[in-house]
């Protein structure tokens, strides 16, 4: 029997159904015939497109590790400085935890997933992948911001390692004390008080001229 086609819209609802299980009933709990009913699919259409929960949750990482490899190349496109692309791609990557919703629980209970088998040594994770590559790309803009005298002198491997800190910390800050987030817009004082470390002053010879 020939088997039948696999549509990218279904695959992509399936995804979206596990989402809203597993935030509401964590990855452990939820079941593949949930995830179906949420759907509006049967179990069986499910397993056409994934074999397990593993292969969901695997592929909600690679959507999750696509979806910021995007940002990233649609900023570093856009005719603007490098502190500008610097600022955007903190901001749009913290705005993508704000919109995520419940949708963040199910991130933060796969980072526990990969940090476990990372530490077994028995698993491979694209947003292992993500961070590596997000990291190595942070470093080569702030080696730009640099060399064109935007960014002062520092050394970019750390720095860079502080900005993806920084914005992992500050995602789960806002779900810890969001109703402060809010009133006080903390998320655009820690952003502007983080990229005013980074960005170069001119000198005051330079302002008296």
């Amino acid at each position: 029997m020939t088997p039948l086609p696999k549509h990218p819209e279904k695959a992509q609802l399936i995804l979206h159904a596990a989402l809203k299980v597993f935030s509401e009933k964590g990855i452990e709990k939820g079941t593949i015939a949930e995830i179906a009913k949420e759907a509006g699919l049967g179990k069986g259409t499910v397993y056409q497109y994934y074999n397990s929960k593993a292969d969901i949750y695997f592929a909600i990482e690679v959507s999750k590790a696509e979806t910021w490899d995007l940002l990233f190349q649609t900023t570093m496109a856009k005719p603007i400085s490098c502190s500008q692309k610097l600022e955007l791609l903190i901001s749009e990557g913290v705005a993508q935890t704000i919109h995520a919703g419940d949708a963040i629980l199910v991130i933060f209970e796969i980072w526990s997933h990969t940090i476990r088998g990372l530490v077994d040594e028995n698993s491979f994770s694209p947003m292992t992948i993500m961070y590596e590559k997000f990291h190595s790309e942070l470093v080569a803009l702030l080696e730009q911001g640099i060399a064109k005298g935007e960014f002062r002198e520092m050394q970019p491997s750390g720095v860079a390692t502080m900005i993806i800190a920084f914005m992992d910390g500050i995602s789960i800050q806002m779900l810890m004390l969001k109703d402060q987030f809010e009133k006080n817009n903390w998320v655009e004082q820690s952003i502007q008080s983080l990229l005013n470390g980074l960005i170069s002053k001119p000198s005051k010879d330079k302002e008296i001229q």
